[in-house]
């Protein structure tokens, strides 16, 4: 009986230390893996963010853009640092801003990540809102995008305003020319292959005419921005100097 009891007791023990062992195992697996998901956690909320929450007793802009319009180069502060956050606080309590921004969209339908494909776009276009700003433009300049494509883009701007009229007549519609990309100091390219030449000789001057085509309002933020390389987090993306300046100009324009 006792020898029994002694097996059965050494049984308990090796099953006890398997147990602990696969637990040890499996929290060192968390603590390994909880960077990567985080990460990826992190990748979707920029890539894929939740659509802004529409308070019902307030007056609304609605904002279409980019990772220049989401707030990539304020991406821990965002809420209160991107430019639409810092316009909401211009115009004052009774207004709203949605952030429509997303990140590496492109106006082109053909382009590699078009806005227009996202379910994000739908949503400004449910929203309600007295005016709506759109800038798109500055991941088009990429060469994979651009190149060719000049006449499309400008067909595409007027086909993304139809739409949004059509749903909207009465919405003010306000455009913008992208800000003027940088290179990096330390490799002396702009980031992302995003091309200011392409933006600067060509997006420009397409937006400033669908502008004037279709009765909207233009705001240039390229020559607001030429001279101020200081604005920028990495060239491309507004830091919180850079987001103050542009909602600023934003204000004065619209307000």
């Amino acid at each position: 009986m006792e020898q029994q009891y002694k097996q059965k007791r050494e049984k308990k023990k090796l099953l006890l230390t398997f147990l602990i062992l696969l637990l040890g195992a499996a929290a060192v697996s968390g603590l390994l893996l909880y960077p990567k998901i985080h990460s990826k956690m992190i990748d979707r909320e920029v890539w894929y963010p939740k659509a802004p929450r529409i308070l019902n007793d307030s007056r609304h802009v609605v904002c279409i853009g980019d990772s220049i319009t989401y707030g990539s180069g304020v991406i821990l502060t965002r809420e209160t640092e991107a430019w639409p956050a810092l316009l909401e606080a211009e115009l004052g309590e009774n207004w709203q801003v949605l952030n429509y921004g997303l990140n590496g969209r492109t106006l082109l339908h053909d382009g590699d990540a078009p806005y227009i494909r996202e379910g994000f776009w739908q949503k400004a276009l449910n929203a309600e809102a007295e005016i709506c700003i759109i800038m798109l433009g500055t991941n088009d300049s990429k060469p994979q995008n651009w190149d060719g494509h000049a006449g499309v883009y400008r067909e595409d701007y007027l086909a993304l305003i139809t739409t949004y009229r059509e749903k909207h007549p009465d919405t003010e519609i306000w455009l913008m020319q992208p800000p003027k990309c940088f290179p990096e100091r330390s490799t002396g390219r702009i980031v992302y292959n995003i091309s200011d030449d392409n933006i600067r000789e060509e997006i420009c001057g397409i937006v400033a005419e669908v502008a004037e085509e279709t009765r909207c309002g233009l705001i240039n933020l390229y020559t607001l921005t030429e001279d101020h390389p200081e604005w920028f987090a990495d060239g491309v993306h507004p830091n919180a100097e850079g987001n103050r300046h542009i909602a600023e100009e934003v204000f004065r324009n619209i307000a």
